[in-house]
């Protein structure tokens, strides 16, 4: 079956690989402490951020969505830390009328910080 004409994608997945990666977070884990032990509520997390690309994160409520992302922007309540993993920040510099592609990159490691 296809699909109509006004739902066909209008990229194919070579072209979006092509797209530079803006974030690019590698085995993240989040651990909050208790009494009870270390809660563990994220665990081996990995996804790509690349330009000009939308990324969706779906879940049960619970599931830890907003724990990553508070992660990620290095905003976690207390005692909630970064157990495990990278989060890299991929800065893409170009000179002004410069193609994308033709400025330099600098890597930053978020979770370093």
């Amino acid at each position: 079956m296809t699909m109509p004409d006004t739902m066909q994608a209008t990229w194919s997945p070579g072209e979006a690989e092509a797209a530079p990666v803006v974030l690019d977070v590698q085995g993240l884990a989040v651990d909050f402490p208790s009494r009870r032990g270390v809660f563990r509520a994220v665990d081996g997390v990995d996804l790509v951020l690349r330009a000009g690309r939308t990324l969706a994160v779906v879940g049960e409520s619970g599931s830890g969505k907003s724990v990553t992302a508070r992660a990620i922007l290095q905003i976690l309540d207390q005692p909630g830390r970064i157990a495990a993993g990278r989060v890299l920040l991929h800065r893409h510099h170009t000179t002004k009328g410069a193609a994308a592609s033709g400025g330099a990159e600098e890597v930053v490691e978020l979770s370093a910080m």
